[in-house]
């Protein structure tokens, strides 16, 4: 054993859990002699050896394992013609029926569309009440987003085309729009 060390001091030690002779830290001495020490590269604290053991007889033998199961027999079958299925007939999906609401809804989104085509909505007017309007002009709505004015009433509400359908706001001519 190292004699001339002292706890605390660094010795070379082999370590169990590293499976390597390294560099340890002397943890308790007895007389002169290391008992144990701490591996400084993973922390475990052991006894002291100051080489590899030599590997047990238990270590060294090599015992082949038969297969427990049979191997299972394959029967062998003739190939299998594949099966020709029917040919079917190309069918059209039936069109959808349209109620008018449906079709007048899709016309009035179609001309929405067409209407706002290639423009951004930072290029429309929020609409305000007090604000006065003219006839396709773009306005920002909070509630129905983005539309255009269709109709303006000298003495009643706005009508804007938005992509739900037609709506009249409160709003008022502007005066370049009256005759």
């Amino acid at each position: 054993m190292a004699s001339n060390a002292r706890v605390g001091e660094h010795v070379d030690a082999y370590c169990r859990r590293c499976k390597l002779v390294l560099d340890a830290t002397v943890a308790a001495m007895i007389d002169n002699d290391v008992i144990s020490v701490v591996c400084r590269t993973c922390g475990e604290r052991q006894r002291f050896k100051t080489e590899r053991p030599k590997a047990s007889p238990r270590q060294r033998r090599v015992v082949e394992v038969q297969p427990t199961r049979k191997p299972r027999l394959r029967s062998v079958t003739p190939a299998r013609q594949p099966r020709s299925l029917p040919q079917l007939e190309a069918v059209e999906p039936p069109t959808p029926k349209i109620s008018a609401e449906d079709a007048v809804t899709a016309a009035v989104s179609a001309r929405w569309r067409k209407a706002t085509d290639g423009v951004h909505s930072r290029f429309a007017r929020p609409h305000r009440r007090e604000d006065s309007y003219c006839e396709g002009e773009l306005i920002l709505h909070k509630a129905h987003g983005m539309g255009v004015v269709e109709a303006v009433d000298r003495a009643g509400p706005l009508t804007v085309l938005f992509r739900s359908g037609l709506v009249q706001l409160d709003g008022r001519a502007s005066n370049a729009a009256t005759p």
